[in-house]
Parts: structure tokens; C-alpha cells; sequence
């Protein structure tokens, strides 16, 4: 089956085409077979279709987008298409993963915060945030990160779990450090 996906790309879209370039590339670390990889990778392109910072609901917007796309496709399996909206809105990271592809996304998604360039990461996602002032700002993403510091592991994958999760560690601390600084 071929699926062609249209893109109207917008200057506020540039950040969100990075973190999933980021996302395609964690996924050469795992193992996966040809249904899975497909599973993913339309998971990972409809996680963040419909993203508006200043809303709660992302995640299950972008998974109904999708079942309104697989409609459209005919994909009649109705267990693949629920399994990939599944993998959507465990991207919204409020309860923990429970297949290994839920893993997966999961870590392909927190995958920046273990990257070298997890400076201007911060920097994107205040940039999703500019709305809100700087008390706003810096209140919001210190509780997110402090939550992150806060679980036992931050990947659950075992691909992730040693040196990723270490690094993401060190990277969340510096920018809670600079962050609250200002």
C-alpha cells in the first residue's frame, strides 16, 4: 500500500520536523519487524499532527487524526489501528508504557533529552511556549523536568536505560539549573 502524506509545512513546524528526525533516528536502536517498524513510524508521524502548546489534549487529537486517516487508507484492522493510536497517546508520558512498543515510542520521543544538543532542545520548547511569560515558563518546565528526575528510570527501554538515561540526567539538571537562574 502506498501512503502519501502532505505536509504544509509552516516556520513553528520547523521544531516539530526536527524532533521527529530525532525520533526516526532512535529508531535504528531496537529490533523490530516489518509490521512493527510500520506500526511505529505512523505512530511517530501522527504523535504531535495536531499540536497546539496551549492545549491539553494533543495526544488524543493527533490519535483520532490518524483513525480518521486510516479510514480513509482502508486499513480495516481495526487491532492495528487501535494499537497505533495506543502508541500516540502513551506519548502524552502520564502512565507508564506496557508493550515493548509503547516502550519504544516512549524513548524515541524522550530521546533529546539525551542528546548532545539538548540546549537547543530547551530552546525549541520554549520557543512552542513563547505565550506563556518567563515566571510561566520557567515554573512549568522545572516541574516537568524535576518530575523526570524524579522517576526511577527515565527510557524504558534497555536500550536506553544505562547511558541515555545518565546523560538525560546530567542534561535536565544543567537546564534546571539555567533556567532557574533567570
Amino acid at each position: 500500500m502506498n501512503i502519501t502524506l502532505c505536509l504544509h509545512i509552516q516556520k513553528e513546524d520547523i521544531i516539530t520536523l526536527r524532533h521527529l528526525k530525532h525520533m526516526f533516528s532512535c529508531l535504528s536502536n531496537f529490533k523490530l519487524t516489518p509490521k512493527e517498524k510500520i506500526k511505529i513510524e505512523l505512530a511517530i508521524w501522527f504523535h504531535d499532527i495536531l499540536y497546539d502548546s496551549q492545549r491539553r489534549d494533543n495526544e488524543l487529537k493527533s490519535a483520532e487524526e490518524f483513525m480518521k486517516f486510516a479510514k480513509k487508507a482502508k486499513i480495516n484492522n481495526q487491532g492495528i489501528v487501535d494499537e497505533i493510536a495506543d502508541l500516540i497517546l502513551i506519548t502524552k508520558h502520564t502512565f507508564l508504557p506496557r508493550s515493548e512498543l509503547e516502550k519504544n515510542i516512549c524513548d524515541c520521543d524522550l530521546f533529546e533529552l539525551a542528546a548532545d544538543n539538548s540546549k537547543k532542545n530547551g530552546e525549541n520548547v520554549r520557543k512552542k511556549y513563547a505565550f506563556l511569560s518567563d515566571e510561566e515558563w520557567i515554573e512549568g518546565r522545572s516541574n516537568f523536568l524535576k518530575e523526570m528526575l524524579r522517576k526511577p528510570h527515565i527510557f524504558h527501554t534497555d536500550a536506553h536505560r544505562g547511558v541515555s538515561d545518565e546523560v538525560a540526567r546530567i542534561n535536565i539538571q544543567k537546564e534546571l539549573d539555567t533556567i532557574n537562574i533567570i
